[in-house]
């Protein structure tokens, strides 16, 4: 008997014990979903946040809309080269952000998400993007060295039908470029991510068929919210992730002339508004969709505000240069002065931020395929997790 005591004692001490320890763990748990769960939704508000300021900044309610920016009545509508950089910006901030919440979660509860492979895929899409647009800005170098060539053709002294001729040569090349009229314009471009080319060059992957309007459609079309419990959690951190990811590219080749934009705007998908950063993201999406379909009108290039004024001012100088008599009189001569100052500002602009603002999209190149090879690494983790506790 007195054994029996003892044992039921015994029994009753560990069955205690073990609830406990339950108890503990449940709260532990609890404790540790409820801290990643307020990092998403830290993560969320950082990206609302980067995302109000880009719709402050691109609606000239922010920081870049000083004076020397108020005379151009582009300004407000257009994608200029400053907005442009602190777009990538914020999207390297997100990316930066969103790695650092996949490390939160267990192997695999994140490896369950079904909008995980559809991530990779769309990364890998994605690149292919940065290269169009990486050889698209390319060939917008090579238009301003050109327009520095129109602009150093018309500060000669004294200036004849010559420097004209020169000046218009060059001017009529940018717009072949930058317009993609010409079909050979695309396969001319040489430089991407790839591998390089003995004059030290990056060779590109993108073929001659390639399109930059149907590879968007690709990306966006499987893109859609979680729904019910996936509101919240790792799900809810991808679906904000891969947004991000299809507007900053939708973005980049609207306002970039790279190859076959024909449909851009079809399919683009509009987020929840009740996310914090949905309200921006839609705002821009309406703004920029809107001029898109004024520049399809037009038929003109990308929606860059230095391309769209190199544009402007490149037809307006061919047609003064064919209408010229010399010697010029004094109302020919003073709209020559003042669209020659014009065409020197584009010039600076696009000398300050063209080259910066390529390096930015390598740097996203980079970080969009480190991104995907993590998420590989992270994949094949919890694969062999999985298997382990099978055996």
């Amino acid at each position: 008997m007195p054994a029996t005591e003892y044992q039921g004692s015994s029994f009753l001490s560990r069955s205690i014990q073990s609830i406990r320890r339950n108890q503990v763990a449940s709260v532990l748990m609890e404790g540790k979903q409820e801290q990643e769960l307020q990092h998403v939704d830290i993560f969320l508000k950082h990206v609302g946040e980067r995302f109000q300021d880009l719709f402050s900044f691109f609606s000239g309610d922010g920081e870049g809309d000083d004076e020397n920016h108020s005379h151009h009545h582009h300004h407000h509508l257009l994608l200029n080269l400053p907005w442009l950089r602190k777009l990538l910006d914020a999207f390297l901030c997100c990316e930066e952000e969103f790695k650092a919440i996949l490390l939160l979660y267990p192997k695999a509860s994140f490896f369950s998400t079904r909008l995980l492979s559809d991530l990779l895929d769309r990364s890998l899409k994605a690149l292919d993007l940065c290269n169009a647009i990486s050889i698209a800005l390319d060939s917008l170098r090579r238009s301003h060295d050109l327009a520095n060539l129109a602009l150093s053709a018309l500060r000669q002294h004294p200036l004849g039908p010559g420097q004209f001729r020169r000046a218009g040569k060059a001017l009529k090349t940018i717009l072949t470029t930058i317009t993609d009229k010409d079909p050979t314009a695309t396969a001319e471009r040489s430089w991407s991510f790839g591998r390089k080319s003995k004059s030290g060059h990056l060779q590109s992957s993108v073929s001659s068929t390639w399109s930059a309007a149907k590879q968007l459609q690709a990306i966006a079309g499987s893109l859609a919210p979680p729904r019910g419990a996936e509101m919240n959690g790792p799900a809810l951190s991808i679906y904000t992730r891969s947004s991000v990811l299809v507007f900053v590219m939708w973005v980049l080749v609207a306002a970039v002339p790279c190859q076959d934009r024909v449909g851009l705007m079809t399919h683009l998908p509009s987020p929840p508004r009740q996310l914090p950063w949905a309200g921006a993201m839609i705002g821009l999406q309406e703004r920029i969709g809107e001029e898109w379909r004024k520049k399809e009108k037009r038929g003109t290039s990308g929606l860059m505000e230095e391309l769209l004024r190199l544009e402007t001012c490149a037809n307006k100088l061919i047609e003064l240069g064919e209408s010229m008599q010399f010697p010029m009189d004094a109302e020919k001569a003073e709209e020559l002065r003042a669209q020659t100052n014009e065409l020197a500002e584009i010039c600076k602009s696009m000398e300050d931020e063209l080259v910066a603002f390529q390096r930015q999209v390598r740097e996203v190149f980079h970080r969009i395929a480190g991104s995907r090879t993590e998420v590989l690494d992270y994949m094949s983790q919890a694969t062999r997790t999985s298997s382990t506790a099978v055996l």
